[in-house]
């Protein structure tokens, strides 16, 4: 008895020890990882601060450049030639007058779809000749030396001027006994950059940024969003040798040790930097280490508990699913956790599985739905900037004040400022059912004064019930402007476009008819391309096949697009939303 009863206890000390070597190892083990990851994150939240502040001077050269891009189309326009010669002759004629507003035009554009386009304006140096947004004419001395020394600077160039920082771009050429020397150059508002970096500094407490400009060996703060620190408090000082891939640094002020993390742009001498305060970031480095620590002994007590027998059942099926998370994690949604003989892990696996599977899939119809709104979104700057239509649109304008139809005038500009708005609006997406059809309707109206009596325009409002439905923005229109461009186009008189609605029980149906002169082979190809998702995916371009799949997209089986002959004899293009509720709630919903 007693033999045996030693070997129990010796047993159960052994256990025992085997756990509470276990239970030690884990600790120490856990204090390490800990400590690792903690050192891990840290490094994190340091390089997070530099990330950030690539992205905010990333998206300044972004602007930068699409500024210059534009500007430099403006400036080598053909217009900007006859404006100078015409100029230099002293022909200040309609031809002058003419050239003169359509350039003026073009600036206009670029001050209200660009931030940092501010007071846009050319300059030739023979004659001296100056050209805005709201003015035109010659200049004096002192602006031709301001120009002369813009030149001497070289192309393109970002230069602070006051309160401002001057973009300017040169043109140097020959054309006979003219000499064609030229600016042209646009103003960055120290508010201006204030608004723009207070995008990224929206918590005022926890960073700050600040813009400086290069002046030899120092730097002076241009503008500021953001953070508690005064800038005499930094400023001016000595410039810091930056990377390519930037600085960081730790400074000393009056609130206490900030990091500051410094990125310059790739245009001229302009740096952005933001500053953090370190208690901030320790705070943050704090709160996950007492994590990990929480985490380390609730697994060592786990372990304790469990003991070494389960441990080798549990960790096996744990590997096989941390390595595939970890597959997913790197972006591998085809990974799949393979068969275990455990049915508990099995069914989790089984669930697992099949949450992958289902995000694979959810990620690829957005990343379709994304695509097909942006490609939307391109067919909507390619509207807006149509020289086409815009050109059109100016010359029936300018036909209209040339005879003194004042009236009707009016009544074009408030149409093509609507317009305009409604397809430069930053926000993508959705719209209220009646806001698409009043820019359906103001559409129809600006091509029925380019085609006059030819087109008969039939505009049924939308039903009351549906007028804040939320469609995708932009669907309407693409078909109009199919019916105008290829059902009407060619007609003489008598052409009809016919808007209309059918609300029956939960479905909407849109339809835009016309009687052109669309062929049953034309109908035919394009009821087939329709019907073919893949044909339909591949027809870049065509917007019948955009607005089909975007509908696919979003509202599934209740959502299409059809052709057909129209009862006016040509072509006819209707849009089926069915689900709605009360109210027309169904595309918030789907939204």
């Amino acid at each position: 008895m007693k033999p045996s009863r030693r070997k129990t206890h010796s047993l159960i000390l052994t256990i025992a020890s085997i756990i509470a070597a276990c239970m030690v190892i884990a600790v120490a083990l856990f204090a390490a990882m800990g400590n690792y990851f903690v050192n891990e994150f840290r490094s994190y939240v340091l390089d997070n601060e530099m990330t950030e502040t690539e992205i905010a001077i990333n998206l300044f050269d972004n602007d930068i450049d699409t500024l210059m891009t534009m500007m430099y189309s403006a400036l080598l326009d053909a217009e900007n030639t006859s404006i100078r010669l015409r100029y230099a002759n002293g022909e200040l004629n309609s031809g002058y007058r003419s050239s003169v507003e359509k350039m003026r035009a073009i600036l206009a554009t670029m001050e209200n779809v660009l931030d940092f386009a501010n007071d846009v304006t050319i300059y030739f140096v023979s004659p001296q000749l100056s050209i805005a947004s709201s003015t035109a004419g010659g200049y004096g001395d002192a602006t031709a030396a301001w120009v002369e020394e813009q030149l001497r600077r070289g192309s393109p160039s970002i230069v602070p001027d006051g309160n401002r920082l001057v973009v300017s771009i040169g043109a140097i050429s020959g054309l006979g006994k003219y000499p064609t020397d030229s600016i042209i150059t646009s103003n960055i508002s120290m508010l201006t950059l204030e608004r723009y970096l207070e995008q990224f500094a929206p918590d005022a407490d926890r960073a700050q940024y600040m813009l400086f400009i290069r002046e030899g060996e120092n730097l002076k703060p241009f503008a500021s969003a953001g953070g508690p620190v005064a800038e005499a408090e930094l400023m001016p000082f000595e410039a810091p040798a930056i990377a390519a891939d930037g600085l960081t640094q730790v400074l000393e002020t009056a609130e206490g040790s900030v990091l500051a993390t410094w990125k310059e742009s790739e245009h001229g001498p302009v740096l952005i930097c933001q500053i953090t305060p370190l208690s901030m970031l320790e705070d943050q480095v704090d709160v996950y280490r007492a994590i990990v620590v929480l985490i380390c002994i609730a697994f060592a007590a786990l372990i304790g508990l469990v003991g070494s027998a389960l441990f080798f059942m549990i960790k096996r099926p744990l590997d096989r699913i941390q390595g595939t998370i970890a597959k997913v994690e790197r972006g591998d949604f085809s990974a799949r956790v393979a068969p275990t003989w455990s049915t508990e892990f099995q069914a989790t696996f089984d669930h697992f599985n099949k949450m992958t599977a289902r995000i694979r899939q959810l990620i690829a119809q957005e990343y379709e739905l994304r695509l097909l709104n942006a490609r939307a979104e391109i067919k909507q700057l390619q509207c807006q900037i149509n020289p086409h239509f815009l050109y059109n649109s100016y010359f029936i304008l300018r036909a209209m004040l040339t005879d003194e139809d004042y009236e009707s005038a009016q009544e074009m500009a408030d149409i093509l400022g609507q317009y305009m708005r409604y397809i430069t609006n930053p926000d993508a997406g959705f719209a209220a059912l009646s806001d698409e059809a009043r820019h359906s309707a103001q559409y129809m109206r600006i091509q029925q004064i380019r085609f006059g009596d030819r087109i008969e325009i039939r505009d049924e409002p939308c039903p009351e019930a549906l007028r804040d439905l939320r469609v995708p923005r932009l669907i309407l229109q693409p078909l109009i402007e199919n019916a105008f461009e290829h059902g009407l186009k060619q007609k003489t008189e008598n052409g009809i476009v016919w808007l209309h609605y059918r609300y029956e029980g939960d479905a909407l149906s849109i339809l835009v008819e016309d009687n052109g002169s669309a062929t049953e082979e034309t109908i035919s190809h394009v009821q087939a391309m329709l019907a073919n998702e893949s044909a339909a995916s591949a027809c870049e371009g065509v917007a019948l096949c955009n607005i089909a799949r975007r509908l696919r997209m979003i509202y599934g089986e209740d959502g299409a697009l059809s052709v057909s002959r129209s009862a006016l004899g040509g072509f006819c293009a209707q849009i089926q939303i069915g689900g709605i509720v009360a109210n027309g709630e169904q595309g918030a919903d789907r939204r």
